[in-house]
């Protein structure tokens, strides 16, 4: 028999896997459930039970928050980051509109003029 190749109860009743992927135990669940309850009714502690570690439910955790209260630290710091260079920017961004945009006026006509002093001198 199996059972006869063992040397402990611990052994017997931990699980192994065979060649071909599949878990067994040489005593089986319904097995092991009838020697704890025949250990307990003789008073004898029944030790053999897996460590299992708790299941965690989900009622269990403290709840993390909203991602934007865990996020604000980082969001001032980028904004604060920001405000240092928001003054070279606005600077920056209002000469680019004043070059990019054309001329008009007085100074459209000094371009022209000069566009056609230079051309006329080719």
């Amino acid at each position: 028999n199996r059972l006869l190749r063992v040397t402990s109860l611990a052994d017997a009743l931990t699980r192994r896997v065979r060649e071909d992927g599949q878990v067994y135990a040489l005593i089986k669940a319904g097995q092991r459930v009838k020697l704890a309850r025949t250990f307990r009714m003789a008073g004898l502690p029944w030790i053999y039970d897996l460590d299992k570690p708790d299941k965690k439910n989900p009622r269990d955790k403290m709840p993390k928050g909203h991602k934007k209260d865990v996020l604000r630290l980082e969001r001032l710091a980028k904004v604060q980051e920001q405000a240092k260079s928001l003054q070279t920017s606005v600077f920056e961004f209002r000469q680019d509109r004043i070059n990019s945009r054309p001329a008009r006026g007085l100074e459209n006509m000094v371009q022209q003029t000069l566009k056609g002093y230079l051309d006329r001198d080719k």
